[in-house]
């Protein structure tokens, strides 16, 4: 019997579904809330359960890797914090960043190490860079976009959340098997993983529902049952409800 523990990803203004939410960590639909902090946000209502807290990123202006950026970086990382102490959540997931104005991976390893929280946890991102209400500069890359750029920037201080689109993004982009990307990945044994399908026409990073991508969802899966940690947080499109990830969620039990 498969022991995943599975989560509902909601950001802190989703107030409105918080309710929802509640209801089906209750009925143990859901075992756990990821709540994405979005910068400037004030609220005390969370949801329930919530265990991991994911950091802004970069369509919120965020990238540790840019020099430029340092004050409001660590703003968003300290509120970022203070909600990971006010939920008592085990995990907050950070990016590493990108190489937009001059990024780097020693700016990226030099914040984190200022920051130094035990329960940072760097997830991996895709070569090419999506530009949803962000200008990115042409050529700009994702960091730790492979295991050992990711291993390097983590510094022996902290794990990894392992974003599977992610990894099979980079993958396609220089051309390689995605399952073995992964393989790599698998190998500094993720803390949290994240869900959802892809296809294989574009290597900016893009998630489907589960089932209408390319990507064998059942190699994933065994992925996070032969791991140590196995808590995957569902990163699938909201148009609607709740309703759809409960949908996504049946399915990927159901492989």
């Amino acid at each position: 019997m498969s022991k995943i523990r599975y989560g509902l990803k909601l950001r802190t203004d989703n107030e409105s579904s918080i309710p929802e939410a509640d209801k089906l960590m209750e009925k143990g639909i859901f075992d756990y809330v990821e709540l994405f902090c979005m910068p400037n946000h004030n609220t005390e209502d969370y949801p329930s359960n919530v265990e991991v807290i994911h950091a802004p990123h970069a369509i919120q202006g965020f990238n540790i890797a840019d020099k430029s950026k340092r004050d409001f970086n660590l703003k968003c990382m300290e509120e970022s914090l203070k909600l990971a102490d006010k939920t008592k959540a085990k995990y907050i997931i950070v990016h590493a960043g990108n190489t937009n104005n001059g990024g780097d991976e020693e700016t990226a390893k030099k914040f984190l190490n200022k920051i130094n929280d035990y329960r940072i946890i760097i997830e991996n991102k895709p070569i090419k860079l999506h530009t949803d209400g962000i200008v990115i500069n042409y050529g700009s890359t994702g960091l730790g976009y492979d295991a050992k750029k990711l291993e390097d920037i983590c510094s022996n201080k902290y794990g990894i959340c392992l974003d599977f689109v992610h990894a099979c993004k980079s993958a396609l982009t220089t051309k390689s098997d995605y399952k073995e990307v992964v393989k790599e990945f698998m190998k500094l044994k993720p803390k949290v993983f994240h869900i959802c399908d892809s296809t294989f026409n574009r290597e900016e990073d893009e998630h489907v529902h589960l089932g209408k991508g390319c990507y064998d969802l059942s190699f994933f899966k065994e992925c996070i049952e032969n791991n140590e940690s196995q808590i995957a947080s569902l990163e699938t499109p909201r148009e609607k409800s709740l309703q759809q990830d409960i949908e996504n969620l049946k399915y990927f039990k159901s492989l």
